[in-house]
């Protein structure tokens, strides 16, 4: 599922402090907006995943223009869940699933 980030009014966009790819909770800063002569941070209003960017630095934006796309972030048991469907299909066993697992806890696992 995915979530819009949109401008609460008509605007231009000074900053922007995310990039595709990075992770933010919800209420992180997402962009700047300069309007009536003050400067609002735009948030986010899910926790998610940045997927797109759709404004630049120095665009005007009207009320309610999307501004930036944000997926839906994943659960770690939903990434453990996806990564073990992944291995199946190449014919992996259990310990290289539960190698898997540890990497993503980003611990190392010694046998």
């Amino acid at each position: 599922m995915a979530h819009n980030v949109t401008a609460p009014m008509v605007g231009k966009i000074v900053d922007i402090k995310v990039k595709v790819g990075d992770q933010v909770k919800e209420d992180d800063e997402i962009a700047v907006l300069e309007a009536m002569k003050m400067e609002m941070p735009i948030v986010a209003p899910a926790s998610g995943v940045v997927k797109e960017i759709k404004v630049s630095v120095g665009q005007t934006c009207e009320t309610d223009m999307v501004l930036a796309l944000l997926n839906k972030a994943q659960s770690r048991k939903s990434q453990v869940a996806s990564r073990h469907s992944q291995t199946r299909h190449r014919g992996y066993g259990i310990w290289e699933l539960f190698l898997g697992a540890c990497a993503l806890r980003h611990e190392t696992c010694d046998l």
